[in-house]
């Protein structure tokens, strides 16, 4: 069983939010199930927003308490804005993989 965790910030943009549903509804399609700490995912979802300054460093706080909830090898997938216009501290924090 492929476990998926999944974490949104009430900030952003609308398209963010239906982007990132659908990527969680595609995820779900395809075998992969909710639980509820990062802890027990295979697999960690999270969408970013970077409206502003104090936002982006937000998300960047979740993705690093993420990470370090995480086990070694879970794999942390970025959504939302910020990879567009920040991928290289992405990079740094430790995402597996992002898009937009």
């Amino acid at each position: 069983m492929r476990r998926l965790y999944v974490h949104q910030r009430s900030d952003g943009c609308i398209e963010s939010f239906l982007d990132f549903a659908r990527s969680r509804a595609a995820l779900e399609a395809g075998g992969w199930t909710l639980c509820t700490h990062p802890e027990e995912a295979d697999l960690v979802l999270v969408n970013t927003c970077i409206v502003g300054e104090i936002v982006e460093q937000h998300c960047v706080e979740d993705i690093r308490s993420l990470r370090q909830r995480m086990r070694p090898e879970a794999e942390l997938v970025v959504t939302g804005c910020m990879p567009d216009y920040n991928a290289d501290s992405l990079a740094r924090l430790g995402v597996s993989f992002m898009f937009r």
